[in-house]
């Protein structure tokens, strides 16, 4: 029986949503294997990625993580075994340890990304450059690597009793193959610097070439040269060198983790490269595993201080991680450097935790002051028998030797000072007083705070300072760093003057002049800014006294300018200036004849700036022609035509300042003087004829040119003076055009005679004239 077949209509688009799921972007594949997470001692295993990503948005500290298979290209894994220490901590890694031992904080503040330090704060970059000028040797060094060539071999040999498979965990890091280890010997200074910066470009070249374990090695092995301090004097140099490389691969570091960490944006999928301003919720969780990665290597490697060293250049990655990290990573690293025993050396290791906290985190302080708190507690150990062998075997003063934590205290307590109420400076000053009263600690308090609190407490660090020992830290740098700060900031008026006379108690007393000058180039500006003629002249004298005998100011020209310079900068009376009877007598000093040429010139400079009126003063006009005497005599063959023309410069404009007013007899006997004194000069002839012109031609003006028998003998003498400098230049031209000049002046003036005799000169100088000249 035949069936008829009818069509069903049905609703494709109904059906299609009906059975349509919902579909979620996911940033993991489903089939991933399982992630087995340690967390408080409990083992969870959880599929995929959300536990570990909520567990890593909640906490920064890494935590642990291994795939139950091993790799797929079946090599053993380094990071997949137990951390060595999980023996002592029954299986926990330490860092999960701590994790779980340290709870949240909710109310911790987050960092802002956009946190920077203003202008008050002086950079890592300006204070290094000056340490390393400062802190150098002549003594020779060494370095112990197996990453540059040459240097003999030194045999490095393992611990028996470490297992087996903490061995293997750590024979990537620091273990090398026996006789790959070189040392090198008797490196001068210059030759050191050299290595330093071959290891810098190793380690660059190392991680171009994705050699990222090798790199690892390579500030493993910086890290620990910082352990050595067989050459003490040159640690703090070597300290800005090695941290150099270490700010280096920390940043490599970081911007290998930002590369990997492409963020997709809510609602696309399309991955776009990390934003500067970042959230770790932005970071996808390959990016924080490997970030995780690196502090698992670095927590592997077995000796304190290169582990401290590394795990802070990086410190920056935890960024990857959360937000919230870096207060308790600062805290932690903090007491990590309780365990370095050298006490120098653990200085710096302070001051560099605080440098890449400041650098990372600006506005998370805690750490500072922790960190000054424990050196105050640790300083007692400087005085310990092992510091004195130390510095006995190195021929070196327990002074010089706390002047080498200088740079170290200064950045830490610069650090704590930024930004900081003036009630942390009492609370800083009340603890130094109560634990170590100690000259270094006082230093370095006055260079990291504001001048202004220093300045309204001066009267209360000059007390302090009279009682500390000098033997342990020298007094001319306190009263230098003093000084400092009250040039910057006034102390109250009523203790101006006290402050004056209790410094200077003690710096008169100094013996050496070199100690007496680093505080009187400082402290001259005192005197200067607050006080009269007499308490700066009382002050020159007082140098004077000092440097004079045994010719001690042959040793210090730099620092006499130097006080020259800055009483310049505030006396600008030169009345004043050169009626002080010790003014002239200190020029005197400067014996060396091209620094005594610039001081000069620094005169004169400063007298046609602020000499707005022309003077008749006797007084300026003779310590003038002193000074520009000095200039003129350093003029010889040899002298570059730019030094000709500043020194002329210079004469002219001071001989343009001269004037007697209507006494031209005066006017014109000054002239004949500056003729003789400064006949060397062209530009100065040519200036002092132009001016005893104008003079014969004011007289003209005055007489309304009807000469009485004295202007008509005045005047002739003033053709007379022409007619005899003129000859005298060098340059036909210059020659030419003044005979022309001053016989026109001798027309006016009715001295035909003379008129008559330039002109003729001027022919004569014809045949000289060459047939084509360049005039600029």
């Amino acid at each position: 029986m035949a069936m008829a077949w009818e069509t069903q209509l049905k609703n494709y688009d109904a059906e299609r949503k009906e059975r349509s799921g919902t579909l979620d972007e996911v940033s993991d594949h489903p089939l991933r294997q399982s992630i087995i997470t340690v967390h408080d001692g409990r083992i969870k295993k959880c599929a995929g990625t959300s536990s570990s990503s909520a567990s890593s948005s909640t906490s920064g500290t890494p935590r642990r993580t291994s795939a139950t298979t091993s790799s797929s290209c079946g090599g053993f894994d380094p990071l997949a075994s137990l951390h060595p220490l999980s023996s002592a901590l029954e299986g926990l890694d330490p860092l999960t340890l701590m994790s779980a031992e340290e709870t949240v904080d909710k109310n911790e503040p987050c960092v802002t990304k956009n946190a920077t330090l203003d202008e008050s704060f002086e950079p890592w970059a300006v204070k290094k450059s000056g340490i390393l000028a400062k802190y150098s040797t002549s003594e020779k060094l060494s370095i112990t690597t197996s990453f540059l060539s040459g240097g003999e071999k030194v045999v490095v040999k393992t611990q028996g009793s470490v297992s087996d498979k903490v061995k293997n965990r750590l024979e990537q890091l620091d273990d090398f193959e026996e006789g790959s280890v070189k040392e090198m010997l008797n490196l001068s200074q210059q030759e050191y610097i050299v290595r330093i910066e071959e290891l810098n470009q190793a380690l660059k070249e190392s991680w171009e070439q994705d050699q990222k374990v090798k790199a690892l090695k390579i500030a493993i092995q910086c890290s620990k040269l910082l352990v050595d301090t067989s050459v003490i004097q040159f640690y703090p140099s070597k300290f800005v060198l090695i941290t150099d490389i270490l700010d280096n691969f920390g940043n490599l570091v970081y911007q290998r983790i930002h590369s990997k960490a492409e963020y997709v944006r809510p609602g696309t999928r399309i991955a776009v490269p990390l934003l500067e301003n970042f959230t770790p919720d932005q970071v996808p969780e390959s990016a924080k595993e490997t970030c995780r990665n690196w502090f698992f290597k670095i927590a592997s490697v077995r000796e304190l201080i290169p582990r401290f060293y590394v795990e802070t250049a990086i410190l920056r990655s935890y960024s990857f991680l959360t937000q919230k990290e870096y207060s308790r990573a600062l805290m932690r690293l903090t007491r990590v450097i309780c365990g370095i025993g050298d006490p120098l050396v653990a200085a710096y290791a302070r001051c560099y935790l605080c440098r890449v906290g400041m650098s990372v985190a600006p506005e998370v302080r805690e750490h500072v002051l922790e960190n000054f708190w424990d050196f105050l507690l640790t300083y007692p150990q400087i005085q310990r028998p092992l510091v004195q062998t130390t510095l006995a075997q190195q021929h070196m003063t327990m002074a010089t030797y706390l002047t080498l934590y200088c740079p170290a205290l200064d950045w830490i307590l610069q650090c704590g000072a930024y930004r900081a109420p003036e009630s942390i400076l009492t609370e800083v000053l009340a603890k130094c007083k109560s634990q170590c009263h100690s000259g270094l600690l006082l230093n370095s308090i006055m260079t990291a705070f504001k001048p202004e609190f220093i300045a309204n407490r001066a009267l209360e660090f000059v007390i302090i300072m009279k009682d500390c020992d000098d033997s342990a830290f020298p007094k001319h740098i306190l009263f230098r760093t003093l000084g400092l700060c009250l040039v910057v900031s006034d102390p109250p008026e009523e203790h101006k003057l006290q402050v004056l006379n209790e410094v200077w108690k003690i710096v008169s007393k100094f013996r050496c002049p070199a100690e007496y000058m680093s505080c009187a180039e400082v402290w001259i500006e005192y005197p200067c800014k607050h006080f009269s003629k007499q308490e700066i002249n009382t002050f020159i004298g007082a140098v004077l006294k000092q440097l004079t005998p045994d010719r001690a100011f042959e040793a210090h020209y730099s620092q006499l300018a130097t006080i020259v310079d800055r009483i310049l900068a505030h006396v600008h009376d030169f009345s004043m200036l050169f009626s002080m009877d010790h003014f002239l007598p200190f020029l005197d000093l400067l014996q060396k004849e091209s620094l005594k040429v610039d001081v000069c010139k620094n005169i004169m400079e400063s007298f046609l700036k602020y000499q707005k009126e022309p003077t008749h003063d006797l007084v300026i006009i003779n310590a003038l022609m002193y000074i520009c005497k000095a200039m003129h005599n350093s003029v010889d063959a040899l002298t570059l035509e730019d030094e000709r023309r500043q020194i002329g410069a210079l004469i002219c404009g001071f001989l343009q300042c001269v004037s007697f007013g209507r006494d031209f007899e005066q006017q014109l006997s000054f002239y004949v003087d500056a003729r003789a004194a400064f006949s060397s000069l062209d530009p100065v002839l040519i200036q002092l004829v132009q001016n005893v012109n104008l003079l014969a031609m004011c007289t003209r003006q005055v007489v309304k040119g009807h000469h009485t028998r004295k202007t008509s003998a005045f005047v002739k003498a003033c053709a007379a003076y022409c007619f005899i400098t003129i000859p005298s230049l060098d340059g036909v031209l210059n020659r030419l055009e003044l005979y022309l000049l001053s016989g026109q002046v001798a027309v006016l003036n009715q001295c035909l005679s003379q008129a008559d005799a330039c002109f003729k000169a001027a022919i004569s100088l014809l045949p000289e004239m060459p047939s084509t000249m360049e005039l600029e």
